[in-house]
């Protein structure tokens, strides 16, 4: 009962230790691996601040990237990151593209990022990493596909303890979570709690998301990234 009455009043800790207002933002990656199997259909939607011209009194404004478009096959993840790339830049994100030496994969740094939401599949595989702090919600939503596929779920978190003059203790954890074709997204999120639970203080959010929110031995969170895989277009969101 101790136990039990401790770890609650933990999580009530963490929740307003690590909670977020709803317009809580950071750097975030976004990555694209493969190609195309097939004529598909691919969804990249991003929220992200920008600052303000002329500058208001907030100094920044919220813009909504919103790119829904049917790819060719054979279409690679250098070429779709190019061409998000190029809408947000023109758009004004603070971006970053880093070079892809084997023209297999490509990375996106987007500033000041509130929400990322990816549908791809189909051969692409996506990644999100938020780069400053875990994001307070995952959500993973089925495949809108007539023939559904599987799909694998990699989380990877890292984490510190900060000490008075001396350098942080540095925490890493990852899991894998595989995701059958049929399920649902109060399911997906009920599985990522488990797989976490012994590490990590997570919890349930607005009923079929998940949100981390510290380690269990004290640590905070220093990042966190997602990977989905499918051959079907399972939709990853991610909010800050």
């Amino acid at each position: 009962m101790v136990n039990r009455m401790v770890r609650a009043l933990l999580i009530l800790i963490g929740i307003f230790a690590g909670g977020r207002i709803a317009d809580a933002q950071q750097l975030v990656q976004l990555r694209f691996e493969g190609a195309l199997e097939h004529a598909h259909l691919v969804e990249v939607e991003i929220l992200y601040e920008v600052e303000s011209q002329p500058p208001a009194a907030e100094g920044f404004e919220v813009r909504e990237f919103f790119l829904h478009v049917l790819l060719a096959k054979g279409t690679s993840a250098v070429e779709l990151g190019e061409l998000v790339a190029n809408r947000l830049d023109r758009d004004g994100a603070g971006l970053s593209v880093a070079p892809s030496p084997n023209q297999t994969a490509a990375s996106l740094f987007i500033d000041r990022v509130r929400a990322v939401r990816l549908r791809v599949g189909a051969g692409l595989v996506c990644e999100v990493a938020c780069m400053e702090r875990a994001p307070h919600l995952v959500r993973v939503l089925g495949s809108g596909a007539l023939d559904p596929a599987p799909a694998t779920l990699s989380v990877t978190g890292s984490g510190a303890i900060r000490r008075r003059n001396k350098p942080p203790l540095r925490r890493r954890f990852s899991f894998t979570s595989e995701v059958p074709r049929d399920a649902k997204a109060a399911e997906i999120a009920s599985a990522l709690w488990e797989s976490a639970e012994k590490v990590w203080m997570t919890e349930r959010r607005k009923g079929n998301a998940w949100g981390p929110i510290r380690f269990l031995d004290g640590s905070v969170f220093t990042g966190l990234s997602v990977r989905l895989e499918s051959s079907a277009d399972w939709r990853l969101e991610i909010e800050s």
